[in-house]
């Protein structure tokens, strides 16, 4: 049997570094692998998620900061719509739409030949608690200076019924030169209750 040396198994200052730096290199690259990796790549996914969480938070408080402003915004349209709703007319009304329409008309010296509600051509606007709402088309054929005419647009447009001017054309009349042919449109909002 060979003797051993007792020099071969003896480790150097040398030697023990290396050991030492290939130990920790060891448990390092373990540590890296194992542990580390796994949160890292959960840090990665989560990152976008955090971008949009602190811009969803920050989107909050700029909001919270306006809520003044959006609260006043909410009471101008709550205004306006009571105003609206106080010109709006049901369907059954209708007849009372045409009767301002030809009031305004006789007002302003306008000669009206027909004027007739398209229900056909009505589309829905919206839906709402109370039932739903119609923009109607109001065909009107008359004959009116163009003074005259102008003024009965101004007074439709202000009247106390929701009635709009969707289309007008005015056409010279060979027989009368200071009466023209008015072909008109006016858009009314009907509702039309909910049935109970």
């Amino acid at each position: 049997m060979a003797e051993k040396n007792p020099r071969d198994f003896q480790i150097t200052d040398k030697n023990r570094n290396y050991i030492l730096g290939g130990i920790l290199s060891v448990i390092f690259v373990i540590y890296y692998f194992i542990i580390m990796q796994p949160q890292l790549t959960a840090l990665r996914t989560l990152g976008p998620e955090i971008m949009v969480l602190s811009q969803d938070l920050k989107k909050t408080q700029e909001d919270i900061q306006n809520l003044h402003v959006y609260q006043g915004q909410v009471n101008n349209l709550k205004d306006k719509v009571s105003v609206l709703g106080d010109k709006i007319r049901s369907k059954e009304e209708v007849p009372i739409i045409l009767e301002r329409i030809s009031e305004l008309a006789n007002k302003y010296h306008i000669r009206v030949d027909q004027i007739m509600p398209m229900f056909d051509d009505q589309e829905l606007i919206m839906k709402g608690k109370e039932g739903k709402y119609f923009s109607l088309p109001i065909m009107i054929d008359a004959r009116s200076n163009y003074h005259d005419f102008g003024r009965f647009l101004t007074d439709v447009e202000n009247s106390d019924i929701s009635l709009t001017v969707e289309k007008f054309s005015i056409l010279a009349n060979a027989q009368d030169t200071l009466k023209h042919t008015v072909k008109l449109t006016l858009q009314a909002v009907v509702l039309e209750p909910v049935s109970e």
